[in-house]
This record gives structure tokens, sequence and C-alpha cells, in this order.
């Protein structure tokens, strides 16, 4: 019969960077992307590495019971599943989908003039920011470095390739989960 061993760890993918971090830059450039254009479409977006992760676990607990049937003594609570009651919930994630301040994040859609009170990111008080279709928070006024609000704009870099920016992100959803994004 068919065996597999009882444990699971994430794949070591020797290439950098590393499978979760470049899953995670595609999936705020999606995200980007789908939010410059005025709706998030969820469908579009990657699921985060942590959705990947569960679900991974819970296709490989699958598996063991096919394989080993009445015999498996894996606990399906250590493998993607919760109990309610007498029932197994499947664990969607352990860990927010994004940063607070993400999740409430207006992004404006003006035709470029940011200094006016049609860019709704000024309207509303805050600096524009990486998401924001045309400006993208480098090329106008109404970026960090010229608001007094507290919200992090992204700041843009060299990278080890030459001079294709790398944009870093880190972003503090105010209970010391602090999550890196990376270009």
């Amino acid at each position: 019969m068919y065996s597999a061993p009882m444990s699971f760890r994430k794949p070591n993918i020797p290439d950098k960077p590393k499978w979760d971090q470049l899953l995670q830059t595609y999936r705020c450039e999606m995200y980007r992307r789908t939010a410059a254009t005025g709706r998030v479409n969820l469908a579009k977006i990657l699921p985060t590495v942590d959705a990947i992760q569960q679900h991974l676990k819970r296709v490989y607990f699958q598996v063991q019971q096919w394989l080993h049937g009445d015999q498996l003594t894996m606990d399906p609570t250590k493998w993607g599943w919760r109990k309610e009651g007498d029932t197994l919930v499947r664990v969607q994630m352990e860990e927010k989908p994004a940063p607070k301040n993400i999740m409430e994040l207006i992004l404006c859609g003006c035709k470029g003039d940011c200094n006016l009170n049609t860019c709704s990111c000024r309207k509303h008080g805050i600096p524009c920011n990486f998401a924001c279709k045309i400006c993208e928070g480098s090329t106008c006024l109404n970026t960090e470095k010229y608001s007094d609000e507290n919200v992090n704009v992204p700041e843009t870099e060299a990278s080890d390739e030459g001079d294709v920016p790398r944009m870093n992100t880190s972003i503090d959803d105010g209970e010391n989960n602090q999550t890196h994004l990376s270009y």
C-alpha cells in the first residue's frame, strides 16, 4: 500500500525569494491592480499564504485517511480542522487576511491632480499610497512627507538587480502584528 510521512512542513525551495514571499508579493500586486480600478474583485486575488497552508494541511490529512483508513491516528485539529460541538469545521485562516489599515484603505481614482479635493485620499485626510491608480503614492504632493497624517507610505529603494526599483513596506496593524510587503 502507499505510504506518506505523517508530518507536514513547508517545502524547502532554495531559490530566492522563497515561495511564500513570492506569493505574497504577487498577491499584493494583484490587489493593487484591482484596487486601482475602483472595485476589488476578491476572486482575482490569490489566497493568503496562511489560507494555502491550511488547505494543504486538510488535503494531506484527507490523503492519509484514504491511505490508512481506520488505522489513522492523526488528530484532525492539527491538520486544518477545528471542532465545533460534534462537527469538524475547516480552518480558513489562523491569521488576519490583511492589517486593519489595509482592510479599511481608501483608494483614489483621480486623474492625477492629488492636490485638489477631487482626490478621495486627500478629501478623507489620508496620503496617497502605492495602491492609488495614477500617482501610486510617489508622484504627487499628497504623500506622507507632505502630510501630517501617520499613515505608512511605501518607500522605493534600489534592488540588487541594478536600477530596478523594489518597494518595501512595513504596515503595523496596531496589535504588534507586522506585515511586510515587498516588490
